[in-house]
This record gives structure tokens, C-alpha cells and sequence, in this order.
């Protein structure tokens, strides 16, 4: 299955803005009508960071390299892989 930079994208913001509620959400509920605002900037931070996910995706689908020896299986014309490769 291809890489989808969007999809990690999309996942990455998703465990990011989860955490950071997960770790600050106390804090935030003492202020008073600070939650909305914390929820925000939670929301913020999470798809600034996230965008790393797209970098990440390109740099594996681009530049890496994969070691030689990745099993196959079916005739000369027809090959699959059966197994993953690995990554240098």
C-alpha cells in the first residue's frame, strides 16, 4: 500500500491535539472560560506539528533506500513481493 502523506497528516494531528488534552485538559478546566480558548490553540498546535507527517513521507518515499533481498514469489515475468523489505 502507497504512502499517504495526507492520511499520516490527518492521523498525527489527530494523536497530537489528543495528547495535548489529554495533559493540559485539567489545567485548562481551572480557568474560567479558558477551555474554548485552550481547545483552540490545542487544535492549532496540533495541525502545526502535524504537517511533519508529509516530510516524513517524502523523505521515505523519495530518498530511502531498500536492502536487496525482499522474497518474491511467482514466475519470471509474473513476480510479487510476499514479505516487507527493509529500510537502510
Amino acid at each position: 500500500m502507497a504512502m499517504a502523506p495526507a492520511a499520516l497528516k490527518s492521523k498525527m494531528k489527530e494523536t497530537i491535539y489528543n495528547g495535548l488534552k489529554a495533559q493540559f485538559g485539567s489545567s485548562a478546566s481551572q480557568g474560567q472560560q479558558y477551555s474554548p480558548i485552550a481547545d483552540e490553540q490545542w487544535q492549532k498546535m496540533a495541525e502545526a506539528i502535524s504537517g511533519i507527517a508529509a516530510d516524513i513521507v517524502m523523505e521515505i518515499t523519495q530518498n530511502a533506500q531498500v536492502l536487496p533481498g525482499i522474497p518474491t514469489a511467482g514466475g519470471p515475468t509474473n513476480q510479487a513481493t510476499v514479505a516487507p523489505g527493509k529500510i537502510l
